[in-house]
This record gives C-alpha cells, sequence and structure tokens, in this order.
C-alpha cells in the first residue's frame, strides 16, 4: 500500500442513502482541488481502492468514494442477484438496474459537493459506470476504465428478458455512443487474461473511440496488462491512473456539451 506523502482526512458524507468517503490532503493549498469519484466493482465496497484514493489524494485530487446501491453498506432484497452467476435468470436486469441507478446517484454527489467540473475512476462494473457517467453528466471532464469494458453485444440478455431490461442493455452500449464521449480523455487500463470481461471488449471500445475522436484520437489511450486477469488490481494500476490524471486530464482543456 502507498505511504502518502501527506497527511490525510478522510470525511464521512451520508447524501441521502449514499454513503460516502472523501479524501483530502490536510496540507491541501488548492481551495479547489481537482475532484475524482472512484468507483469500485461488483460484490465489492468503497473502502476497496482506498490504495488508489491516497494515490489520488498525494497527486493532489480530492478523491471521493462511495457505495453503489446493492452495494457495502446497502444490501438490497436483490443483491444476491447481483453476487450470483452472471447466467442467472435476473442478474442482467439486476446488473443494468444498478448502473442506471449508480450514475444518477453519482449526479446527485456532484450536485452535493457543488462541483463544476471532475473526473472518475471506476473498476469492473465501476469502470462501466463511470463510462455511462460520462455519457450523462457534462461535468464529468475525464474517464479511467479499469477492467470495465464490458461489451454489450455479448452481454448475457436472456431472449425471455422484459422490454425494459433490453432498453437498457442497448442505451448502455458505450461502443455505439463512442462518439459521445468526445472531447473528454478516456483511458482504458486492461489485463490481457481477464476471464470475466474480455480484453477484446477494450480493444473495440479503444477502436471505436479513436474513430470518433478523429484527429483528437491522442485523448484516447489503451494501457494493457500481459498475463493478468480480472482479479489483479497491482499497484501499477492505480499508478497509472493517477499519472495520467494529472497530466491528460489537468493539462487538457475539455469543454463538454
Amino acid at each position: 500500500m502507498l505511504a502518502a506523502t501527506y497527511r490525510v482526512t478522510i470525511e464521512r458524507h451520508e447524501v441521502g442513502e449514499i454513503p460516502a468517503l472523501v479524501y483530502r490532503s490536510v496540507e491541501e493549498e488548492r481551495s479547489d482541488p481537482p475532484f475524482v469519484f472512484v468507483i469500485h466493482g461488483l460484490a465489492s465496497r468503497k473502502e476497496r481502492h482506498l490504495d488508489l484514493c491516497l494515490r489520488l489524494t498525494d497527486a493532489g485530487f480530492r478523491a471521493c468514494a462511495f457505495d453503489v446501491a446493492g452495494h457495502g453498506e446497502r444490501r438490497a432484497d436483490d443483491t444476491d442477484l447481483l453476487f450470483g452467476p452472471r447466467s442467472a435468470p435476473g442478474f442482467a436486469g439486476a446488473f443494468l438496474r444498478t448502473v442506471v441507478a449508480s450514475v444518477a446517484e453519482l449526479r446527485q454527489l456532484a450536485d452535493y459537493f457543488e462541483l463544476t467540473r471532475g473526473a472518475v475512476v471506476g473498476h469492473s462494473m465501476g469502470g462501466y459506470i463511470a463510462l455511462q457517467a460520462a455519457l450523462n453528466d457534462p461535468r464529468i471532464e475525464a474517464v479511467v476504465n479499469i477492467a470495465g469494458s464490458i461489451d454489450t453485444a455479448r452481454f448475457p440478455v436472456a431472449e425471455e428478458a422484459s422490454a425494459e431490461v433490453r432498453e437498457l442493455s442497448a442505451r448502455a452500449d458505450v461502443v455505439a455512443r463512442a462518439a459521445e464521449f468526445a472531447p473528454r480523455p478516456v483511458l482504458l487500463i486492461h489485463g490481457e487474461q481477464d476471464e470475466t470481461v474480455p480484453f477484446t471488449g477494450a480493444e473495440r471500445l479503444y477502436a471505436a473511440l479513436r474513430d470518433a475522436y478523429g484527429d483528437a484520437s491522442g485523448r484516447v489511450s489503451l494501457k494493457r496488462y500481459p498475463g493478468l486477469t480480472h482479479r489483479d488490481f497491482p499497484p501499477a494500476m492505480a499508478r497509472a491512473a493517477t499519472d495520467w490524471l494529472a497530466t491528460d486530464w489537468q493539462a487538457t482543456k475539455v469543454v463538454v456539451g
């Protein structure tokens, strides 16, 4: 784990039903430091990415991690569906509804903290939520998606799924909506041996983004990690995400919408 250079305070906020932790440096000199949301993955919780939050704080950011619906302190009736087999009836609907709810809650948090701009880093399901959040909130200026490039063409939506689930799945196709991310900087980080969210999803999204961005394709990056699976989240990934936000996002003027 990273030993922070500066002293860090961790503030707990309860925004409606959302428990959130905000990490900031005691020695913080900026009155309005860049704000980064950190979103955990499926079957995880807000405390999972302490190392990443400390790195972000050490780099001059203010980091906010929160429990998404049905996770951490927020276990609910359909939590068992989310934590169960991906092929189980009802999983696709529970997953997609969690993504939609989390996007809305991220907007709620941004309002609560009175943000005008920010970035988001997500891991696994959290990475997918990060992409969806950027599509739905112009205040999100940069996205780091770690092992969350879900290819909806391979998403297990059963033939008997409801019209609601089918519509949610279609709207969640980030490849089809690649042009809507521009001009935001986007970083995809993915292990090449990922058995849960195949690396091919990251490659497909990366290609779609670069095509959609045209002359600004340099704002899109893919960092691959040979040999790493979905379970792997080494410090190198957290460091890569932090360094990229400190350079590519902070050095880029982004005007969305």
